[in-house]
């Protein structure tokens, strides 16, 4: 859908490559959608956090979309999406302004 906007549009023939060649990239590196978390997430403020019991090292968290949710980029480069109707309103206000503090 991307490569079919860009080819279209009015853009001029050069940016038109350098844009197919990023949006070719950015799917190959990380994949068309997000996977989402489900299931238990612990945030702790030593900064050790656990996903389903696993390590969750988290290297940044992105609050550009966060009256949907929290995009969570771990240190792997791995992407995960906190989406804000999955958690009870007043607990993701709470994680919100902590993560602010945090990260």
């Amino acid at each position: 859908m991307a490569c079919f906007v860009i080819v279209y549009s009015d853009i001029p023939l050069a940016p038109t490559f350098l844009l197919l060649h990023l949006s070719y990239r950015q799917f190959s590196e990380h994949g068309l959608l997000v996977t989402p978390l489900s299931g238990k997430v612990d945030f702790h403020h030593s900064g050790h956090h656990e996903y389903k019991q696993t390590p969750f090292p988290v290297k940044k968290v992105i609050f550009l979309m966060d009256k949907l949710g929290l995009l969570f980029v771990l240190k792997d480069g791995r992407r995960f999406m906190l989406w804000r109707d999955s958690v009870d309103e007043a607990e993701y206000r709470h994680l919100v302004v902590w993560l602010k503090r945090e990260h």
